[in-house]
């Protein structure tokens, strides 16, 4: 099953449906074949009828007028007890919300007893349609992001949380509903079916004020159970600038660093983790005495030194299963790419050793995603008219870094450091996202960049110019700086799992 079933929906609009896994799409594209409609609340009702779903941000953070999510909930950590009891309320109130049946959708469930104008609770209609649904009351003890996968071959049972309300409802709004476009007129819960507070309780009442954001704890990117610092973490990141100055030759701790640190530690990771992203090409001695403030360092040196990075995969289990259907296998690294290219700039730079796997391992990538993409085999002779563009016999040609640009597809630019500094210092706006640029074209100079448009650099090296092994050029300090400071580099080595696999009866000979 493809997302493109539910994104073309009618009526469908919204952005969740990027949570389902491939067994839960058919049964999104089900519900909506058979209520004649569907929203992001049904969808994410679909998604956590396992108790071990975990909610997303828009649910931790009060966007959706739920209360904020009790303290903080990292990678590879479990949820308290009082952090389970606030996702069972929001689990509960996700499948007791209502919405209208219309005429069409009594027809299709056949047998099902009801009158039009009648309201059907979400949990009701999952079960209809044969969704198991764990009990609401229940929640999840497993490690976040570890929980097993949604397998689908439950029957359905009784335990389905439903609405008190009763066929007639409460409460007013607009909502999403049937086909008629009228149902979906609120739900008893005072919280209307977009997932908003509704205003007031039905009476004349007006709603309770939304909870105040929880006070601000300088020292809460840590690791729980981890020696915990007594410096904020500005503090922290003073202090390595001051290291890295004294440092010969030492690195540059930007403002794109500090930018990079918080969209990891936004997107849950724990600071020890974060600096393993950001610190993929430097020495294990020069992130000791960088970062040497920082509790648990030693740890993460201690590996890097023996190779093995601390970042544990992402929530990408899906991707993998998809992956391994066609018969491809997955390696290590390509987790931490995904998280890369969800970052809000959308670019990840991949180095390392010539057959790993980096840009054959994009391509597949790319298939499992369903992202357009453009390979681009970049050379010592490759010029900037090359890739943006230029005049020729037949009037203007977009290269395809422009083409990427404005109508959204993944680059992968390989062997990119073949090019000069000179070339791909050319390029950087395109590299930083720009949202607007402007270029040569006759008539039309102003490319506007495309929600979707990526970048991907496979190269045998992270921008610092020939070695032992590859005879590449070195790039400038800014252009790689948009990669390393940002956490976006990822080494790709040789899998051993996969060479073992490959050799067979031979490998421990």
């Amino acid at each position: 099953m493809r997302f493109s079933d539910i994104t073309s929906i009618p009526g469908y609009n919204g952005k969740n449906y990027i949570n389902l896994n491939r067994k839960e799409v058919p049964y999104a594209k089900r519900f909506a074949e058979t209520f004649g409609f569907l929203a992001d609340y049904v969808i994410d009702a679909i998604h956590y009828t396992r108790k071990i779903g975990f909610l997303s941000r828009p649910y931790k953070d009060g966007s959706l007028g739920y209360p904020f999510l009790p303290g903080t909930l990292h990678l590879g950590h479990k949820p308290s007890e009082e952090q389970q009891q606030w996702m069972i309320g929001i689990r509960k109130d996700l499948f007791s919300r209502t919405f209208v049946l219309t005429d069409a959708a009594i027809d299709r469930l056949g047998s099902f007893d009801a009158s039009r104008g009648d309201r059907i609770s979400v949990g009701q209609a999952l079960k209809l349609i044969g969704v198991w649904v764990e009990h609401p009351h229940l929640s999840t003890d497993k490690t976040r992001y570890y929980g097993s996968p949604y397998d689908g071959s439950q029957q359905p049972t009784d335990d389905v949380y439903t609405s008190d309300a009763g066929n007639s409802g409460s409460g007013s709004g607009s909502g999403d509903g049937g086909n008629s476009g009228s149902a979906g007129t609120g739900t008893s819960d005072g919280v209307d079916q977009s997932g908003n507070a509704q205003q007031g309780d039905g009476n004349g009442a007006p709603p309770p004020p939304p909870p105040p954001p929880p006070p601000a704890d300088p020292r809460d990117w840590q690791s729980d159970g981890q020696q915990r610092s007594t410096m904020t973490l500005m503090e922290l990141i003073q202090h390595a600038r001051q290291c890295a100055d004294m440092t010969e030759d030492g690195p540059i701790i930007s403002t794109r660093t500090v930018k990079g640190i918080t969209n990891w530690l936004e997107a849950g990771l724990p600071l020890i983790e974060v600096l393993d992203r950001i610190t993929q090409s430097w020495e294990p001695e020069t992130i000791a005495h960088v970062w040497q403030q920082v509790p648990g360092i030693s740890d993460l040196v201690e590996r890097r030194r023996n190779k093995q990075p601390v970042t544990p995969h992402g929530d990408w289990t899906a991707v993998e299963r998809i992956a391994e259907g066609k018969g491809i296998t997955p390696n290590a690294y390509w987790p931490h790419v995904l998280d890369c290219l969800h970052m809000p700039e959308q670019r990840v730079w991949i180095f390392g050793p010539t057959g790993s796997g980096k840009t054959y391992g994009m391509e597949q990538l790319c298939e499992c995603m369903q992202w357009d993409m453009s390979l681009y085999a970049c050379g010592e002779g490759t010029e900037n008219y090359d890739l943006i563009g230029g005049i020729g016999p037949q009037g203007w040609q977009d290269g395809p870094l422009l083409d990427a640009y404005e109508n959204g597809k993944t680059l992968i630019l390989d062997e990119f450091s073949k090019m000069s500094a000179e070339t791909t210092g050319a390029l950087n706006a395109f590299l930083n996202g720009n949202m607007r640029i402007t270029t040569s074209r006759p008539g039309n100079p102003v490319a506007h960049r495309h929600a979707n448009f990526r970048v991907v650099i496979c190269d045998n090296s992270a921008g610092n110019g020939t070695d032992g092994n590859y005879v590449v050029n070195e790039q400038s300090a800014d252009t790689v700086g948009r990669f390393e400071h940002l956490g976006l580099q990822v080494f790709a080595g040789y899998d051993e799992p996969v060479e073992r696999a490959i050799l067979g009866k031979w490998a421990d000979c």
